[in-house]
């Protein structure tokens, strides 16, 4: 393919509420964008009904844009030919999907499949707060915490497939069990169950603060948002909480610059939307565990896409496969 000329893919990110669509070409102008209810509890078969749905909802609006390639972000470790191995847990019997099977024998072109967070430090890299980056670290704080490894300019996917996976990373020995079954892992501190979880150890001596109200008395509604708000009014469980997070990232993430010196570090997900106030929190803690040569020099970013960066990141798969960057 020549790169001087324009490609354009359709990228499709699977999450457990929503799947994301995007068309965008290798200039990373994004034509079109789709966004659809996942329903992942249901099952398989429904979503891939929904991913079906939506890709022909998409095409169907841009009939003159010739789609040459697809690129698709998924939850789990995603194999050589484009099937979702294990790791999943959130969608509900998707383990053992050929995606890549079922989607070209449905749309005859190239589809290639990879893990959602790899897919998103890919589009970051080459379209959004990464571009003109050679080495990229992107850490996506959701629910969960995951992250992608971009060195220059490809994807490092490791022996396995599992490079990425800094919620793991063990911050604190004696802290709480993850869902990974270890203890301490850094995805109990930094993700939106994580800061949920410790504003309801806070609730079980202290009552008094911003959060406990906002959501009378239903902790299952305790969202990142709350906790954020509650701290720009200086909510003194808020700060505790956010000050306790942003230690353990600055550590996460202060242990990711020793070992990998990258040009930029992109912070995604849903907690990404604090924005300054997060990226604050970080500075303020990272240089406490990254050698001193590097006081002044870790460069961090939010980033640019926003809610489309795993749809944007997962065209770029196909892009990133055939060479065309």
């Amino acid at each position: 393919m020549k790169k001087n000329r324009i490609i354009n893919a359709l990228g499709i990110d699977i999450g457990g509420t929503n799947i994301k669509f995007v068309i965008i070409n290798n200039s990373g102008e994004i034509i079109d964008f789709l966004e659809i209810e996942s329903k992942a509890e249901v099952g398989r078969k429904f979503i891939l009904g929904n991913i079906i749905t939506g890709i022909e909802k998409i095409l169907s609006k841009n009939k003159k844009i010739k789609i040459e390639g697809v690129g698709v972000g998924t939850p789990g470790l995603v194999n050589e030919e484009g099937k979702v191995v294990t790791g999943a847990s959130n969608l509900k019997g998707w383990n053992g999907t050929p995606i890549k099977k079922i989607l070209e024998k449905k749309l005859n072109i190239p589809v290639y499949v990879d893990n959602d967070v790899t897919a998103l430090a890919l589009g970051e890299a080459y379209f959004g707060a990464g571009r003109g980056y050679k080495n990229v670290i992107c850490l996506a704080l959701g629910t969960g915490l995951g992250g992608g490894i971009i060195i220059d300019k490809k994807i490092y996917r490791g022996r396995f497939g599992y490079a990425g996976e800094f919620g793991h990373i063990v911050v604190n020995p004696n802290g709480p069990r993850c869902t990974c079954g270890k203890i301490g892992c850094l995805e109990t501190y930094a993700s939106s169950w994580g800061l949920k979880r410790m504003a309801i150890k806070f609730f079980e001596n202290n009552k008094d603060s911003l959060i406990y109200k906002s959501v009378k008395n239903n902790l299952n509604e305790i969202t990142p948002k709350i906790i954020f708000d509650a701290y720009s009014k200086n909510d003194k469980i808020a700060i505790e909480i956010l000050n306790i997070m942003g230690n353990y990232l600055g550590m996460g993430i202060g242990i990711l610059v020793n070992i990998f010196d990258p040009d930029v570090i992109i912070i995604a997900g849903g907690i990404a939307k604090a924005g300054k106030v997060l990226i604050d929190l970080i500075y303020k803690y990272i240089y406490k565990y990254t050698l001193n040569f590097f006081e002044g020099k870790v460069k961090l970013k939010i980033s640019k896409f926003k809610n489309k960066a795993g749809a944007i990141g997962s065209a770029s798969l196909f892009f990133e496969r055939k060479r065309i960057f």
